[in-house]
């Protein structure tokens, strides 16, 4: 397992990654989405003071190497500009990235190129951008000093059951065995409640439940003290008895019918698991860590 969180010398919790939901609707419906995005409600968005609020809250005690806007496709936020500057005016980082498909970036203008450091664009089958239009997000990005980053993603893995399953031993497997919470570390901040990942969101939300493994964040003192705590938790979190973590069963990407998004997941935790994948990583834990292929196109 990873190094336990410590205040570092500025007394502060340093953290690779923090996510912010920018939309929660997606224009795309890709199949086994881990954020759930084509059934969520689309005009569910993270509000700009609202974000500056928490995050402000949170930099008293904690600092992310940078902040991710995406979702969903952070590109439906209907001011993705005033919200990135919300983000830096909290000084929880110095990096604001924006993660997206790439569909509607060719709509962005030079405001968009201005307000971010990183934009990070995933690209999926069907939806490959035009050699002209790649070129002209490099000039935009060389001209408003913003690093440019396009992946290509071949193939996703299971991300949840909507059965879960029973079994702690597994659960316990898949959670110790989890790139997201134990490697990338992709905390994320939620209408004023801290996540160790975006699943203790997403899949009681999908659920129809309330959330339960967020830590709400407060101006009281002891906050500090509590977000280490829960940080340096070994237990894994409700929704991890409905989440495969990294080690659901791999396939080809593919879109689907919103309508049909939850058939697939309509089984229980056993029979989504890659197995063979499973006892690979518990081998190579904590030195070793592989997710989807991918390869860079840029």
């Amino acid at each position: 397992m990873p190094t336990k969180f410590e205040p570092a010398g500025d007394g502060l919790i340093h953290n690779p990654n923090l996510e912010i939901m920018a939309a929660h609707g997606c224009n795309l419906t890709c199949r086994s989405c881990t954020h759930a995005s084509p059934v969520l409600r689309p005009k569910d968005i993270a509000e700009p003071d609202v974000t500056r609020r928490d995050l402000t809250r949170l930099a008293r005690w904690y600092r992310a190497q940078r902040v991710k806007l995406l979702g969903g496709e952070p590109l439906l936020h209907p001011d993705l500009v005033a919200l990135a500057e919300a983000v830096r005016a909290s000084g929880i980082t110095d990096t604001v990235t924006v993660v997206t498909n790439g569909v509607l970036l060719p709509r962005q203008g030079p405001e968009f190129w201005a307000a971010v450091d990183e934009v990070w664009v995933s690209v999926y089958p069907g939806y490959e951008p035009g050699e002209g239009e790649v070129d002209r997000w490099r000039e935009l990005g060389t001209r408003y000093g913003t690093e440019l980053t396009i992946s290509r993603y071949d193939q996703f893995r299971e991300s949840h059951s909507e059965y879960g399953t029973h079994d702690r031993h597994l659960v316990r497997r898949i959670y110790n065995t989890c790139e997201i919470v134990n490697l990338w570390r992709c905390h994320t901040v939620i209408n004023g409640v801290f996540y160790k990942c975006p699943e203790g969101y997403f899949l009681p939300v999908l659920r129809g439940e309330e959330p339960r493994d967020g830590l709400v964040l407060t101006d009281d003192a002891g906050t500090g003290a509590n977000l280490l705590t829960y940080l340096n938790s070994e237990e894994p979190l409700y929704a991890c008895r409905f989440c495969l973590g990294t080690v659901g069963l791999a396939f080809p990407h593919q879109q689907v019918r919103r309508r049909e998004w939850r058939t697939p997941q309509q089984k229980p935790t056993e029979d989504l698991v890659d197995y063979a994948y499973l006892a690979e990583r518990e081998e190579k834990l904590p030195h070793s860590y592989t997710w989807r292929t991918q390869t860079k196109v840029l």
